[in-house]
């Protein structure tokens, strides 16, 4: 569920778009939050459910709101002369067979670059797995660059998803090559 910290902090940080997974509401729907707006949809299960957080000052530049299902939303939002598709897709790994993990993009890009000049410059986390090279080969079919891969940074601030010991960049923002500047 969105919590009031996540709240808070999208706030603090004046975030005007944000991806959320496990809602667990049921439905598909959209509530009005404080200074926001949230579509989400969702079986209601212990993991399921995805949205999409928006400031109230850039609602009226969202120009369609696509509710796949309870593991894809998507939206559109008029940047400039430019529209821009956010998903906000989620899989959990925990208990699925590997057919249905199939193609999910929980992968890791790693550290090294391969094909830089295309998708990616290297500053990932950790090694590239068969997830992450899923991943790489969507972005170079799409004409997509993994853009948080071509700055260095520290891995704390690579690092999306952390439990005890494991540490793993599981997030990632693909855009055109066209619009990368």
């Amino acid at each position: 569920m969105l919590q009031a910290m996540s709240l808070e902090l999208a706030t603090e940080y004046k975030i005007q778009v944000a991806c959320v997974q496990e809602t667990r509401w049921k439905w598909q729907k959209e509530s009005v939050l404080k200074g926001y707006k949230l579509w989400y949809a969702s079986l209601g299960g212990k993991r399921s459910g995805v949205g999409i957080l928006v400031a109230n000052d850039i609602l009226k530049q969202v120009v369609e709101v696509r509710r796949c299902n309870d593991r894809i939303t998507l939206i559109k939002i008029v940047v400039r002369e430019n529209i821009i598709s956010i998903i906000s897709p989620y899989m959990p790994q925990v208990g699925l067979d590997e057919e249905v993990k199939r193609g999910d993009f929980n992968g890791h890009i790693g550290k090294e670059a391969v094909n830089c000049n295309s998708v990616d410059a290297g500053f990932g986390y950790d090694v590239r797995n068969e997830s992450g090279e899923i991943l790489f080969e969507f972005a170079l079919a799409k004409k997509l660059v993994i853009a948080n891969s071509i700055f260095r940074m520290k891995d704390e601030h690579l690092i999306t998803y952390k439990s005890g010991r494991h540490a793993m960049q599981i997030d990632y923002c693909l855009v055109r090559k066209v619009d990368l500047s």
